[in-house]
């Protein structure tokens, strides 16, 4: 690691700790959750693990200093932009009217949206051919599995139907799950809570995923912190820490139920390698591919080009190199600007800028909304900066759901300034 890339991070890490203490508001929106995620999974791995990090390729190295200079250049911008502050953001009352679409109603609208799913997605997988299934029943078969419950289903529309209801309508559904129920007694309001958390639970693991249930965790942590004025509760932030490493540790035991003999501590070890050396690793391969094989161009980057899964392609290249590939559905998740270097070498970056804070919009559309439905969907926002980080923009941006999400919030914005105008004309012909 070179001394300026050494620079960029230790200003990075001065300059997120400034922003927390003086201008918090910045963390209202997932351009800054994006940044900092990068920062943590990419940048300051490269600190406490540099003698590792110095064994890998040379270009492991140019995408570290490409991710460095993103993320410095991106915190600056963002640091000095005008922002709301986060007690008007959170107290502002409408001007008038009362928004008739509240948490309770838009968890219902959630949950039978999602109960569709489920059959649709059972009608084409039979529940023992999904990836819960091996995970809980058949862990030798529990890999096969996972790949099959999804990847390599017939329907192309169930396909980014079960995307979508993963990572943006369970997220939604928790955090308005979360959301106060005075109306609701008390006993009932505990039943509601667990039967719902349940079948989201449910459904995010369908597939075997380790990652579904660990997505809930952090959008309820950013429940927390939004209802909390942006501050993150001791209790909610010790919780996410136990779910992002025991959730996965857990079905990792389930999977491999009597076929590893690895210790409890050395799957923690390889849960944390995974989380802090392993992007770094993959974001390497994606600066090797395209110096070595050529940028991809405009004409790809804007769809115009031979349709390319680059974290498919990419996976089957490098790790074929190690071992034999059993599963060709296998992928490699990266940050979506990393996907942008694929297509314009460092020149990536501007469109990458232009992507990230493109990604804030709905939080002024959230403001604009019911005060009611703020802390939830605000929440729902700032979790997507998970999926940025793991995937391209335009498969976060419309498999993942990001766009349904940012026309929700335009939408409910539009409705209540409608019904704010039919209050104040309502009172004039009064």
């Amino acid at each position: 690691m070179g001394s300026t890339t050494a620079l960029m991070i230790m200003t990075s890490v001065a300059i997120f700790i400034w922003a927390w203490l003086r201008k918090r508001a910045v963390f209202m929106f997932p351009s800054t959750w994006i940044l900092l995620i990068s920062a943590l999974l990419y940048m300051f791995p490269a600190l406490i693990f540099a003698e590792e990090i110095n064994e890998l390729s040379p270009y492991t190295h140019t995408a570290l200093s490409y991710c460095s200079t993103f993320v410095l250049v991106a915190m600056f911008i963002n640091i000095f932009r005008p922002v709301p502050t986060i007690e008007s953001f959170f107290s502002d009352a409408p001007r008038a009217g009362v928004m008739t679409i509240g948490p309770a109603a838009a968890l219902r609208a959630t949950v039978w949206v999602l109960g569709l799913l489920t059959l649709w997605y059972l009608a084409y997988v039979p529940l023992r051919q999904t990836g819960l299934y091996g995970v809980l029943f058949d862990p030798e078969n529990s890999v096969q599995l996972r790949e099959e419950s999804l990847k390599l289903i017939g329907s192309v529309a169930l396909h980014y139907a079960y995307l979508m209801g993963f990572s943006f309508l369970c997220p939604l559904a928790f955090a308005l799950l979360l959301a106060p129920a005075p109306t609701i007694p008390q006993p009932a309001r505990f039943l509601r809570f667990a039967s719902i958390l349940l079948f989201l639970a449910f459904y995010v693991m369908l597939t075997g995923a380790r990652v579904g249930l660990v997505n809930l965790a952090v959008v309820g942590a950013f429940y927390a912190m939004t209802r909390n004025g942006m501050r993150m509760p001791a209790r909610a932030a010790v919780l996410l820490v136990l779910v992002v490493f025991l959730v996965p540790m857990a079905v990792s035991f389930l999977r491999e139920q009597g076929r590893n003999e690895a210790t409890a501590v050395e799957y923690l070890f390889s849960i944390g390698e995974r989380i802090f050396l392993l992007p770094l690793l993959i974001s390497g391969w994606f600066v090797e591919y395209a110096e070595t094989h050529g940028y991809a161009g405009f004409r790809a980057a804007i769809g115009l080009g031979p349709s390319v899964d680059w974290t498919n392609l990419i996976a089957l290249e490098f790790l074929g190199r190690k071992d034999a590939i059993t599963i060709e559905s296998v992928t490699t998740p990266s940050a979506f600007y990393y996907t942008y270097f694929i297509y314009f070498g460092w020149f990536g970056l501007v469109p990458a800028w232009l992507s990230l804070f493109a990604l804030d919009a709905p939080v002024q559309w959230i403001r604009n909304g019911s005060r009611e439905l703020r802390v939830p969907l605000l929440a729902t926002c700032l979790f997507f900066s998970i999926v940025y980080v793991q995937t391209s923009f335009g498969t976060a941006t419309v498999s993942h759901g990001y766009v349904l999400f940012a026309i929700l919030t335009w939408w409910l914005s539009r409705a209540h300034a409608a019904e704010r105008g039919a209050g104040v004309a309502g009172r004039a012909l009064g």
